[in-house]
Parts: structure tokens; sequence; C-alpha cells
């Protein structure tokens, strides 16, 4: 049963208080209110934990480097270590993060296809950049198109959505593409290699 299932049983089974059943006085009937919704707070809590804990243990499987992992579910570094090991049977690389995602557009390919995952990315979620937008976008991807590094893609989604890079149109093909002026990579369009104008 998904998050949102459990939730709605839960809710539905904490509006069943003791208001309104027969033999009850009023007032003995108001006390469980409380007592239900007090646990109800903490159960949604505990169920955001168990989430937020499973998907840092997905996003480990799916390879993303643990200092990603750690900034979107601030899980401990050793708690995300171990997880690591168990799962991969190594431990984690510790060298230094790409600053952006042109550290990973190497050629035309890798542009076309960071440039579709960012346009995919964006189109369902917006400007939103979560532990379940990421693996629910990098999923697809990956049934429609095919294996793509998830740091490659973490770092696609994050620098257009802090505007690091430039989610752009080709006025030629009509595909979304990432732009940016300084690299031979990203200066033209990766599927019909138009380049674009910048006017003066």
């Amino acid at each position: 049963m998904d998050y949102a299932k459990r939730q709605r049983v839960f809710h539905i089974k904490a509006g069943c208080t003791a208001q309104g059943a027969p033999g009850i006085s009023a007032e003995a009937a108001s006390l469980p209110v409380y007592r239900t919704e007090a646990i109800g707070s903490s159960v949604v809590v505990a169920l955001a934990e168990l989430e937020n804990l499973q998907q840092a243990h997905e996003l480990i499987r799916a390879g993303l480097r643990l200092s990603i992992i750690r900034g979107m579910t601030r899980i401990g570094t050793r708690t995300l270590r171990q997880w690591w090991k168990d799962v991969h049977g190594v431990k984690p690389s510790n060298g230094k993060l790409p600053e952006t995602v042109l550290s990973f557009i190497k050629d035309r390919d890798s542009a076309a296809r960071l440039s579709a995952f960012a346009a995919l990315h964006q189109r369902i979620f917006a400007s939103d950049l979560t532990t379940t937008s990421l693996m629910t976008t990098w999923r697809e991807y990956q049934r429609i198109c095919g294996p793509l590094d998830i740091n490659a893609a973490y770092f696609a989604a994050r620098d257009v959505r802090v505007k690091i890079v430039m989610l752009v149109q080709c006025q030629v093909c009509n595909a979304a593409f990432i732009y940016d002026a300084g690299s031979k990579h990203t200066d033209h369009c990766p599927f019909c290699e138009t380049r674009v104008v910048v006017a003066d």
C-alpha cells in the first residue's frame, strides 16, 4: 500500500471516534478525539520519516553520491555510508563533486540525453527538485530512453532549476535543450544541430 493510500486509511480510522456512538455521553465522546488527533499527527510524521528513509535507500541503489543524498534527505553521513556499503559491497567514493551539469556533457549524445531528462523533469514537476521528483523522472526516462547516470540527471535538473544553465526551445525542431554559450556542446541544439543566435 503506498503512502497516499496508507494516509487515507489512517484518516478513515482516525475519523471513527466515539462521537455519535450509542450510549456514550457527549463529554466522554469528545475525549478520544483529541487523543486520536495527537496519535494521527505522530503517525503522519512517522510515515513521512519512513518515506524519507526509503527514498534515501533507493537513491543509494541508483548510485547517487552521498553528499547529494544527505542534502536532500538530511540523513547523517555515517548512516548513509553504512547503507552504501551494505547495498554495493564497497565503500562510497569520496571524490569531489562536479560543479555543474556541463561536466557531464562531453559530446552531442550526452548533451541530448541530459537535455531530454531536464525537459522531462521540468514537464512533470516544474521547478520542484525532491527525492521523489528525481527518482520518478529518472525511472521514467530510463524506461523510455535507456540508462542514464543519476548524478548527471540530478545536476541537469538542479542547474536548470537554479538557472546555472538555460533550458531553451529549438526554433527549428522545437526540442528543449540545455543551453550554455560557453560550451561547444551546448551552444546549439544537440538534436538538429541548429545554433542559437543571440541578438546583439
